[in-house]
């Protein structure tokens, strides 16, 4: 029995039926080359998580975005996207938290500013009233003809033109509202200014500046709104004494409302669009403007929406950012490149999805489902863990609260117990492997520039910077083909110490010499002592690199040794027996295991 593929576990195949090389047990292990490698633990990177308002976050996060250098945490599911005007610097995103829509940035957050909110209501209910002032407006002005350099206004007719006037809120990052309703029509001549009032009762707790526009007609008798002036939010009252030279650019948030309340979530798409949802229904912004939403644009899925997310597919140029939205019902793929051209395209749905266990694939969207883990992108839906195990198998790992993150080509997943590690295998060097582990953190977090980070208590750890962890692997159940006993064994591993260094037997003369003297005293003393003899330590101490092994005849204990080199050991010949089963368990690379019935085969095997 010579074992030389250290491969996963594949449960779904029973115990006995296991292709060669895959285990009953594989805790801890990374098995890339298909040697028995231990996992490298979390280390603490001494970060703090903080809250969006630059607090330390305490509790268990549910929710983490990376800004800058800041890891922003939540206690519960939160949406965050990036942010296409970047008003708040490079580091701006966008999030929804108590179904509002806000803004934030790393700079902000160490300087302790809580967000702001985005976007900026229409005015409601506000009135607009007008009154003309005689002569108290626009100066009549010379007009410089050529040829005709006296000519004044006094010689252009100036028939009295209609006039109407409306405002628009806005707030501190700029964002301009829906206009509001407009005032009554009213006639004035050249020269008169126009008193404007409103009466407004409902003002958004986030506007600074009125924005006041006055109509004017072209040449075809279109009207437009021109902008003419701004005033402080707590002025109600404004003069308009400009000359038609005057008036600025024109009114363009006719359909700008701000966005809906009882919002779920956010999520960036193609050409600088941000969708946000509630329920079933979406809406998708303006472009470069996430404030803004035609509320007439709405659309609706027909089921309620779990999540929408951003992914960018493998093929050069096809479109990005497109989003996979999952509901409670079937799966759709929506591109947009306009607000108002919308491509939703359904997915076949064959594995409902569990609430907040998806997360982001290289190129697809990875959530937990009864069956298994399942892995959905444009081309449609995969069960991943089909060919490794049944859904009661899958329900050994919680698959309801699972909490999964990709890195690395890899889905770590974490329980209240630990969880698994599941390589895809999509690089050609790699198979793909599942091993379980017992790191219990509260969730795992990456990005495209962040390394994979766990979080627990409070804590941001770097996963694989730490010690080595204790890895447990049993083979599958080999069946010899009748009555069997094994004689020796042999365990290759590169980090045995299998050379004794010169001199061994004087060194431990001095060092047994030595304890008996200091019976109590502390072993290092001895080699500040005797420096010569630092290279023995291992050996003089007992404390050799070494791995438990344990042999299992007909499922029930063997045999059981701590081996600390490659030298061939001998085992008690008990009784024969069947089924044969080795199991190791320590944090040394292995690259074969030998089991023998007879000293021959074993030096042959090699």
């Amino acid at each position: 029995m010579r074992v030389i593929k250290f491969s996963g576990l594949i449960p779904k195949l029973g115990r006995k039926s296991l292709p060669v090389g895959n285990a009953e047990i594989a805790e801890n292990l990374d098995l890339y080359g298909n040697h028995l490698r231990p996992i490298k633990l979390p280390r603490d990177t001494g970060e703090k998580l903080m809250t969006p308002c630059g607090e330390v976050f305490t509790g268990k996060p549910a929710t983490v975005h990376r800004a800058g250098s800041v890891y922003v945490a939540w206690d519960k599911k939160v949406f965050t996207s990036v942010d296409w005007t970047k008003k708040l610097g490079d580091t701006t995103f966008l999030f929804v938290d108590d179904g509002v829509l806000w803004r934030q940035s790393a700079e902000r957050i160490l300087c302790g500013q809580c967000p702001i909110k985005v976007g900026i209501c229409r005015p409601k209910d506000a009135v607009v009233t007008t009154e003309v002032i005689d002569q108290a407006g626009c100066e009549r002005t010379e007009i410089p003809y050529i040829c005709a350099p006296y000519n004044t206004c006094d010689n252009v007719e100036h028939p009295p033109v209609p006039v109407a006037y409306l405002f628009t809120y806005v707030n501190a990052c700029g964002e301009e509202s829906a206009h509001s309703k407009p005032s009554e029509v009213m006639d004035i001549t050249w020269g008169d200014a126009v008193h404007v009032k409103v009466e407004d009762k409902n003002v958004p707790d986030n506007a600074v500046i009125r924005r006041w526009y006055r109509v004017v007609t072209d040449n075809e008798e279109n009207a437009h709104w021109l902008k003419v002036g701004e005033t402080p939010i707590d002025q109600t009252e404004f003069y308009d004494t400009n000359c038609p030279c005057d008036w600025a650019c024109e009114l363009s948030t006719e359909n700008h409302d701000c966005p809906p309340d009882c919002l779920e979530g956010v999520a960036a798409i193609g050409d600088n669009l941000t969708v946000v949802w509630s329920n079933r229904h979406f809406w998708v912004s303006e472009h470069n403007f996430p404030h803004a939403y035609d509320l007439n644009n709405e659309y609706r899925l027909r089921y309620p929406i779990q999540g929408m997310y951003e992914i960018t597919t493998r093929l050069e140029g096809e479109n990005h950012y497109d989003l996979i939205a999952i509901t409670h019902g079937l799966h759709y793929v929506i591109m947009a490149s306009e607000p108002n051209q919308i491509n939703i395209a359904e997915i076949q749905q064959r594995y409902k999805c569990y609430d907040n266990t998806a997360c982001h694939g290289e190129s697809e969207i990875i959530y937990s489902s009864k069956q298994g883990l399942v892995a959905i992108s444009q081309k449609g839906e995969e069960l991943l863990t089909g060919h490794l195990m049944t859904e009661y198998e899958w329900e050994e790992f919680d698959p309801r609260y699972i909490r999964l993150t990709y890195h690395d080509d890899r889905i770590y997943g974490f329980n209240d117990e630990g969880g698994f590690i599941f390589q895809l295998g999509s690089d050609k060097r790699r198979e793909g492997e599942f091993v379980t582990h017992n790191v219990i953190v509260d969730m795992g977090f990456t990005d495209e520039i962040s390394p994979f980070l766990v979080f627990k208590n409070e804590h941001i750890y770097e996963w694989g910077q730490g010690e080595v962890a204790i890895y447990d692997w049993k083979t599958h159940t080999v069946v010899e083909a009748g009555m069997w006993r094994p004689v020796a064994c042999k365990i290759i591993s590169p980090d045995f110490d299998n050379i004794m260094p010169r001199g061994h037997a004087e060194a431990k003369l001095k060092f047994d010499e030595w304890k008996r003297k200091f019976p109590n005293g502390d072993i290092s003393n001895f080699f500040l002592v005797n420096k010569e003899f630092q290279q023995h330590y291992s050996y003089l101490v007992g404390c050799r690199p070494s791995v438990d092994i344990i042999i299992y005849a007909d499922g029930k204990e063997y045999y059981r040794r701590t081996v600390s080199s490659t030298k061939p050991f001998l085992l008690p010949r008990k009784y024969k027996a069947i089924d044969w089963a080795i199991r190791v368990v320590g944090s040394l690379r292995i690259e074969e295991i030998h089991l023998q019935a007879s000293r021959e085969s074993l030096l042959g095997s090699r």
